[in-house]
């Protein structure tokens, strides 16, 4: 992700969540395979499941008004983008919407235009994560 300060909050895995990530029975390449990749991405600093598990991810979808397998060379007048993203404790919806919008302004060609239209999903994602806390051991930290 290369929004300034999307990473800001996140704190460092500790050595006792490392050292428990990695009593867990994984096995990489089987996991790997059954996703389609033999190479995972990401940060080199963390293993596969710290990724998945202890630090933020981000999907982003685009879109133009031509494609498929008949799509022609020529500039569509629009185009969208949805970008998702997985936060971590300390990690602030709302900021990161924020940060997002201001990345994408100042990353605008001239003459382009953006409009945003930010998902209200993360009240529920907040739910879901006070909910966790009363039913997994150890907590998630916060």
């Amino acid at each position: 992700m290369a929004v300034e300060g999307f990473y800001d909050k996140v704190l460092p895995i500790t050595e006792q969540e490392a050292a428990d990530i990695e009593n867990v029975p994984f096995d990489r390449e089987a996991f790997l395979g059954s996703i389609g990749v033999t190479v995972p991405t990401g940060e080199a600093d963390y293993t596969t499941l710290e990724r998945l598990w202890m630090h933020p991810q981000s999907i982003s979808a685009a879109s133009g008004a031509v494609s498929g397998v008949r799509a022609q060379r020529c500039h569509s007048g629009a185009g969208h983008v949805k970008i998702t993203c997985r936060l971590v404790p300390d990690q602030d919806p709302d900021e990161i919407n924020d940060l997002i919008r201001l990345h994408v302004e100042q990353h605008l060609p001239v003459g382009a235009r953006a409009e945003f239209q930010p998902q209200d999903g993360h009240r529920a994602s907040r739910s879901r994560f006070r909910a966790t806390t009363h039913t997994w051991w150890p907590p998630p930290r916060r």
